[in-house]
C-alpha cells in the first residue's frame, strides 16, 4: 500500500477479530501465522501505541452471549481514541481517513494482500491490488453557541443547562459581582441522552452573575 501526495496520516489503526478487545501489539488471529498486532498505533519509527484506546468488535452471536466454535471474526468494530492523543483539533475542523481490508497472511508471507473493499483510496481497486489511500474528508461539528438557561427546583434551587459538545468539559463559574473574580462551581460534560449540560444550584439570597468556560 501507498499513500497520495498531500496525505500523511499520523495514526494507524490495525483491528482483526471478535475476540481481540484490547490493544496488543503481539496479537495473532487464530490459525494465523504471522502476529499483526492490534490497536492504534502512532506512524513513527517506533511505531509507538497511543495510550488508552478503546476496542470493542463483535457480531451478532456475541451480542446475544452466544460463543460459536470456530468463528471469532467480527462484523462490527468500534475504536475510541481520546481527544487528548489527536493532536490540536479545532472545531470545523476537517480530518481525513483511509482504510482496506486485508485479506489472510499467508505461510511464512512477510506481505499480505488486500481485498476489494476499501475507504478513501486513489481509484478502483480489485481484490489484492496495492491500494493508494488518498483519504476521505470528515468535518467535525462547529462549536454550538453558549447560551445558558435557567428554571426553578423544587426546595429552593435553581437548574441551568446549555447545549454541549460530546465528550468535552465545560465550567460553570459564578460572582456576585461583575467586578469580582468568577469562581469555579461545578465542571460537567455532556450529558448523552440530549446533548446538554446541566447543574443545580442552591438559589441563595441576593444577585449570582452566571458564566460558562467551554473548550477553545
Amino acid at each position: 500500500m501507498s499513500v497520495a501526495d498531500g496525505f500523511r496520516p499520523a495514526l494507524g489503526i490495525v483491528v482483526s477479530v471478535l475476540l481481540a478487545q484490547q490493544q496488543d501489539r503481539r496479537f495473532r488471529r487464530l490459525r494465523s501465522e504471522v502476529a499483526l498486532g492490534q490497536g492504534v498505533f502512532r506512524l513513527d519509527a517506533a511505531l509507538s501505541s497511543v495510550p488508552d484506546v478503546r476496542i470493542r468488535a463483535w457480531n451478532p452471536d456475541s451480542v446475544r452471549g452466544v460463543v460459536t466454535p470456530g468463528v471469532s471474526s467480527a462484523d462490527a468494530v468500534q475504536i475510541s481514541i481520546p481527544r487528548s492523543q489527536l493532536g490540536e483539533l479545532r472545531h470545523g475542523q476537517t480530518l481525513r481517513i483511509a482504510a482496506g481490508v486485508g485479506l489472510e497472511v499467508g505461510a511464512r508471507s512477510k506481505a499480505r494482500r488486500f481485498d476489494a473493499g476499501f475507504i478513501g483510496t486513489a481509484g478502483p481497486m480489485a481484490a489484492g491490488e496495492s491500494p493508494v489511500f488518498s483519504g476521505v474528508s470528515i468535518r467535525l461539528p462547529e462549536a454550538p453557541a453558549l447560551k445558558l438557561k435557567a428554571a426553578l427546583e423544587s426546595e429552593g434551587r435553581v437548574q441551568i443547562q446549555w447545549m454541549a459538545l460530546a465528550g468535552q468539559r465545560y465550567q460553570l463559574e459564578a460572582a456576585e459581582d461583575l467586578r469580582k473574580p468568577f469562581e469555579l462551581v461545578q465542571e460537567v460534560g455532556a450529558q448523552p441522552q440530549d446533548g446538554t449540560s446541566r447543574v443545580s444550584v442552591a438559589a441563595d439570597p441576593g444577585t449570582r452573575f452566571f458564566r460558562i468556560r467551554g473548550p477553545e
